[in-house]
């Protein structure tokens, strides 16, 4: 593999082969002609309300809404079909910059308890937070968490995850002894 040089993200060599093709990359796209009308007409095409598929648990509907323009959808919740829907979780205020994204989620059998991750920056790597569905207070965050699922116990008194141990570099280190 002849760029497998690339894979040690702090050496000098990978850094200055970066910031080349960020310089080749930008010279290319500031000769673009039309890139402010092409940015209006994708902004009009994207501008339009989507609601994800429902998922019932319990009493209980979720699903994600985006009202068109929001970088993130919001995980909206109501209690049966006919119940007011409300905001349980908003992405869009993980981060002022967006790059915190929410993964899966699954909420208890109960409606009670929210069991969600986040994503920094587009990492493998994923914390599960826990919440409170009532008073929207935040009682865990569970780290190291890659690849996993999150299942809870049917009367709610836990759920069901799997995690690596601390890595010393998150970048470089190999995935061992999953649990």
């Amino acid at each position: 593999d002849p760029y497998r040089w690339l894979e040690d993200s702090k050496s000098e060599q990978t850094k200055a082969w970066i910031a080349a093709q960020n310089e080749l990359t930008q010279s290319h796209l500031k000769g673009l002609g039309h890139k402010e009308q092409l940015k209006t007409r994708l902004k009009t095409l994207w501008n339009y309300e989507r609601f994800g598929a429902p998922r019932r648990v319990g009493a209980h509907y979720y699903y994600r809404h985006n009202s068109g323009l929001q970088q993130h959808s919001t995980l909206m919740v109501s209690k049966g079909l006919e119940g007011k829907a409300r905001v349980l979780l908003d992405p869009n205020t993980f981060s002022k910059d967006g790059s915190v994204s929410l993964g899966s989620y699954a909420p208890s059998e109960d409606g009670r308890w929210l069991a969600y991750m986040v994503s920094d920056g587009g990492s493998d790597w994923r914390e599960i937070k826990l919440m409170d569905t009532v008073t929207g207070e935040h009682a865990e965050t569970l780290k190291w968490v890659k690849w996993s699922g999150i299942s809870w116990r049917k009367d709610g008194s836990g759920f069901f995850y799997s995690r690596f141990p601390e890595p010393k570099d998150k970048l470089q280190q190999t995935n061992e002894n999953h649990r």
